[in-house]
This record gives structure tokens, sequence and C-alpha cells, in this order.
């Protein structure tokens, strides 16, 4: 049934008559993180070694499209191939236990319970680092009332960050000479490298009064993750808008995510409880000429589809950030704050489950849940979680890791 289909299958197998949407679009970024998410082996790499049971691979399937039809449920009350909303969810949780179950035997190889959250960690972690994700963020405004500013403060945030990020790949070569000596400096030494290259430290925003109140550890590590492309730049709300005012890029990411924030406050009025994401007047213009595209791009993959689909996406990254949260981690930008104040039940509980399923995946769904137990804002603050597998340890470092070096 058609429910059971993701967007992009729906629009591949019907294009005459749903109409073509551009492959970079907003809507299609909303549907390719929410369906990414609920297919629980998705993304997930196995080692030589590891295998997946074909039982678990039906189990899975039968998870996605349970996930699915939850999915709907957000939009409408629904009753579908003989379930009602609650028994989809009992079903959910059954299946899903009976995956774990699978998944713990050794058709994962000798893997323990930290290097299986790592595998979910990892995938997660694509899902914050993707630029959908800030279509997500963009979506936060339109269901929670009074967060507009805050929303667009974290927007600018990001897409200033990604630009800069790309601008600094350019400064690798720097950081390559001396890479391989940093790890034998001493403290003073890497003072001194900071010294003969402030200039290029300065543009990450590594000023002299940040630099100086890192430990060895983590001067060590900006280094690297320059030579890397990975070191995030440091950038105040202030730098975040005026690179959004000058850099092509940094716009353009910003129009469409307020260009999709848009469409959906003209498109569903009160069927949403917020506002779409304010942005400045120099990009008003664009955005509301993008807008009146996405709003087609809406109405081809049906405003309903696209209403229960978005909530799926919001709740997911609720269940992302009380996951991050309950790992010793964050999102950033502030996107933890803003996820926090989501209070449809539903939602959550639906994108909780499909983080719980990747657990189950994985042989680690217990873990999952107390993680996202552990972070959720009933929970928060939390106390760290261990888990036992042959010993303890503390999950939080695992996830730290995921985040700072995938």
């Amino acid at each position: 049934m058609l429910i059971e289909m993701g967007a992009v299958e729906l629009i591949e197998m019907g294009k005459s008559s749903l109409g073509q949407i551009p492959a970079q679009s907003p809507v299609l970024d909303i549907f390719s993180v929410v369906n990414y998410l609920e297919d629980p082996y998705k993304g997930i790499v196995l080692e030589p070694g590891e295998f997946v049971d074909p039982r678990g691979r039906a189990i899975a399937e039968r998870l996605r499209t349970l996930s699915r039809i939850q999915r709907r449920g957000l939009a409408r009350d629904i009753s579908l191939s003989g379930f009602k909303a609650s028994e989809i969810v009992g079903e959910s949780v059954r299946l899903a236990e009976t995956l774990d179950r699978l998944a713990s035997d050794p058709s994962l190889g000798k893997s323990k319970v930290g290097k299986r959250l790592k595998k979910v960690g990892r995938k997660v972690v694509k899902v914050v680092k993707s630029p959908a994700f800030l279509q997500v963020v963009g979506l936060v405004a339109n269901l929670i009332p009074g967060v507009g500013p805050a929303v667009s403060g974290a927007l600018n945030q990001a897409a200033a960050v990604r630009a800069k990020k790309d601008q600094a790949k350019a400064e690798k070569k720097e950081f390559k000479k001396a890479a391989r000596a940093a790890s034998a400096m001493e403290i003073q030494q890497l003072d001194d490298y900071y010294g003969q290259n402030q200039a290029v430290f300065m543009f990450y925003g590594y000023t002299p009064s940040v630099w100086s109140a890192l430990s060895k550890d983590r001067k060590m590590a900006v280094i690297e993750k320059a030579v890397a492309g990975t070191l995030d730049p440091i950038v105040t709300p202030a730098q975040a808008d005026q690179i959004v005012a000058t850099n092509p890029q940094a716009q353009q990411q910003v129009v469409q995510t307020s260009a999709l924030s848009q469409a959906v406050a003209e498109t569903y009025g009160g069927q949403v409880q917020g506002q779409a994401v304010p942005v400045s007047s120099q990009l008003q213009p664009q955005v509301n000429q993008a807008a009146v595209e996405v709003k087609k791009q809406i109405e081809t993959v049906g405003e309903e589809n696209f209403l229960a689909t978005l909530k799926k996406a919001v709740g997911q990254g609720a269940a992302i950030d009380s996951f991050f949260k309950g790992s010793g981690a964050w999102l950033p930008g502030g996107m933890g704050d803003l996820f926090s104040k989501f209070d449809d039940p539903k939602a959550r509980e639906a994108g909780e489950q499909d983080l719980k399923n990747v657990g189950a995946a994985m042989g680690v769904q217990d873990t999952v849940g107390d993680l996202i137990s552990q972070g959720a804002p009933s929970g928060f603050p939390w106390a760290p979680v261990a888990a036992v597998a042959g010993g303890f340890f503390v999950v939080g470092t695992i996830i730290y890791y995921v985040v700072t070096r995938a």
C-alpha cells in the first residue's frame, strides 16, 4: 500500500502524475532523514566476519513498515492492516525485542556492547552532520510556539560554520607541515607552534585567550582535526550573522531552510502551532520566491503525507537530542535546547522507537533506550550511564569519540 512507501519511491513510481521534484529539494531532504532512521540497518557498516541473520533482516523490514504506518498516524487517526495505532506501537516493541535477542548472538561476531553502540552512534552522527538535518531544525519553529528567533540563530550559526569550514580547507596544508611532529610536542612547543601559525588558528576562531584555556590533549586534537578537515570553527552569533549576510553558500542554506519553514506555515496554517523561521529583510525576497516552489513540492508528495513526515522528523530529532545528552554529548549550535522543548508525545515516541529499533538491530536496544531516557527532558540533568558487557565502561566516552571523530 502507498502508506508503506517513502516519498522518493512514490515519486519514482509515478512521476507523470506526481510531477517533477528537483533532486536537491528541502522536501525530499526531510523524507530522506526520516526514511534513513526508520530502516534499522540502513547505514550500519558490518565488518569482515559479521553478518545479519536473514530472520533479523525480515524483522527489520517489518519494523520499517510499522514505523511508516505509525508515521502516518501523526497526521490523522489510523487503523490500517488490521492494526490500531496503539497496537502498531505494541507490535513494534515486540518485534524490536525479538530483533535485539537475535542481534545479541554471534551473528555480529565477538563485538562487545561498546563496539555495537558505536555503530549506532555513527549512524546517528551521519544524520546530525548532514545538511538535511538543518531542514529538520528549521521545522522546529513550525511546531513549537515562540522559538522562531532561537531557531533562526541556530540556523545562522550552523550555516556559518559549514561555510567557514569549506573556506578553511585551503589552510590544511599549513597544518600538515608540523602535524607529524605535533604528537611529540610538549605544551610549550604547542604554544610556540600556535604563535607561529596564529593567523591560521585565528581564522578558525581560536584566539589567544581560547587557545590558552585548552589542555595539551585538546590543543593536539585541534591541530589533528584541522589537518583532517574536521575542525569546526568557533563562530559567535554576531560573526554568524555577518557570514550569512556575505557568504553565498551560507545564504543559500539559510534561504532553503527558511523557505521550507515558510511553506509549511502557509500550507498548514493552524494545523501547526509555531510560525515560520524569521529571516533578515535582505533574504526575505529570496525566501518568498523559494517558498513558492517548496509549496508545489509539498502538494506533489501530498500535504497529509508531508505533515506526518515533518512531525516524525522533529520527533526523531528530539530522540537524537536525548540520545546525545544521555551519552554525555551535545548537539551543536543550541539545537539541543530547541528539541528539548518539543512536547508532541506521539511524535517523540515514534522517533525514540526508530532509534531503539536501530539499537535492536545491533543487539543494544536496552542501552540505547537507557540513554534516551537519561537524556530526555524529564530525566536531564542525568547521572552517567554505564553498561555491563564483560566489564563496565562509560557510554558517554564512546559517543564523544563518535561525535568528534566521525
